[in-house]
Order: structure tokens, then sequence, then C-alpha cells
């Protein structure tokens, strides 16, 4: 296990919280048509998505 692997997955798993939070903010604080909402939530869905394999890898990191 590589320190610098498991220093830039982080830095993947903090950007991926950063940008569910700011979807999650957008959608709490404006006011949006359903179409634009639903894009949101699915781009925050997808951030998830990347999450949980960034999440995957780190594990998978500390294992080895």
């Amino acid at each position: 296990m590589s320190d610098d692997d498991l220093n830039r997955v982080q830095r993947e798993i903090d950007e991926q919280l950063e940008k569910m939070r700011i979807g999650w903010v957008r959608l709490a604080t404006a006011d949006f048509d359903p179409e634009e909402r639903k894009k949101i939530r699915e781009r925050i869905i997808s951030n998830e998505d990347q999450l949980m394999v960034s999440l995957e890898r780190k594990w998978a990191l500390r294992r080895n």
C-alpha cells in the first residue's frame, strides 16, 4: 500500500463528498422546476456511485 495511492484516493473521496454536498445545498436553498431538480438529483446519485468506487479502492489498498 502506497501512501501516495491512499492520499490520491482520499482526495477523490473528498471531491465526491463536496460535489454531493453542493448538490444537496442547491436543492435545499433554491427553487428549481421539476426537470432541473431531477437533473441535480441524478448528478448526486452519480457522485454517490463514484464515491462507492473510490471507497472500495481505498479499502482494497488498506487490505494490501
